[in-house]
């Protein structure tokens, strides 16, 4: 199978959510993934309002790609990224970064792909596409989580370079790696 990798927009928010819901119904272990839903896809994608022109992300909150199936043209997986800044719930506050280090952190916050289209390496291909683009918007640091026990997530993410920088409760307790990549 082929597939082609896009950037999403605003207008994709009720698609990426299916396929993140579908991916939760369809997972043995819930607690090993926090769905988002379309409401806060639409957030993430919205237009940038007035911002600070000295951080990176252009105003925006976030990004996503979609990986889409050549030979039928069936969204076959997601990837969103938010951009925290400083806030409190930034992953660099659990890691012990900086204010300064939390401003230049993405967070690569949710991946997806529907059981039929596994196999294919699309969550790998659909991270280095956002990382590719986050690099250019002046990004220094990515953040992850990942259960400890979701060894497909984990090891897509070692591949791309992640390292495992602490394990905490997160998301109402569930337990998670904080990983973490440096772009510089």
């Amino acid at each position: 199978m082929n597939f082609i990798i896009e950037k999403a927009d605003q207008s994709d928010a009720e698609a990426i959510a299916a396929v993140i819901q579908a991916c939760y119904e369809y997972l043995e272990h819930k607690e090993w993934y926090v769905p988002d839903n379309a409401e806060y896809i639409r957030d993430l994608l919205a237009p940038p309002q007035a911002y600070d022109e000295t951080l990176p992300g252009n105003g925006l909150h976030g990004i996503a790609y979609k990986a889409i199936c050549a030979e039928n043209n069936r969204l076959a997986g997601i990837f969103t990224v938010a951009f925290p800044d400083d806030e409190p719930k930034s992953m660099g506050h659990d890691i012990g970064f900086s204010l300064e280090q939390c401003r230049l952190l993405a967070h690569m916050d949710s991946a997806a792909v529907l059981p039929e289209f596994r196999g294919f390496r699309l969550q790998y291909r659909l991270m280095a596409a956002a990382e590719e683009e986050l690099r250019g918007m002046g990004f220094h640091y990515l953040a992850a989580t990942v259960h400890p026990e979701n060894h497909a997530s984990k090891d897509t993410m070692l591949r791309l370079g992640y390292q495992v920088m602490a394990t905490k409760e997160k998301y109402n307790g569930n337990l998670r790696h904080i990983m973490l990549k440096a772009l510089i």
